[in-house]
């Protein structure tokens, strides 16, 4: 299965992380990652370097699934990204791949 493509082939993917410059803004600005292990530019590198099996981990972790969707990624983004959109993609193709059921 590829995974990458799989991600990849959504709508939402370009805005969504295409323009990344890895600044970390969207961390910072993140309320998740002040209470979880969550970091959404290393979500986004590694969405990036396509990696199967490190795709096949995060699709099975419980990282995506820490995202509020508050979306305070959108407007502080230099280069207008969505790593929200980004965890809404991933977490479709977790719960379409069955991935999903691995995470607690």
């Amino acid at each position: 299965m590829d995974l990458a493509a799989k991600i990849a082939e959504d709508p939402r993917y370009r805005e969504a992380c295409q323009s990344c410059i890895n600044c970390g803004v969207c961390t910072a600005i993140c309320p998740a990652a002040v209470y979880f292990p969550y970091d959404p530019r290393q979500i986004v590198n590694e969405v990036l370097e396509g990696n199967e099996e490190t795709l096949r981990e995060l699709l099975s972790s419980d990282t995506i699934w820490y995202c509020g969707q508050c979306m305070s990624c959108k407007p502080r983004c230099p280069r207008g990204n969505i790593p929200g959109s980004l965890i809404q993609i991933l977490r479709k193709v977790s719960i379409e791949t069955g991935l999903f059921g691995q995470s607690t």
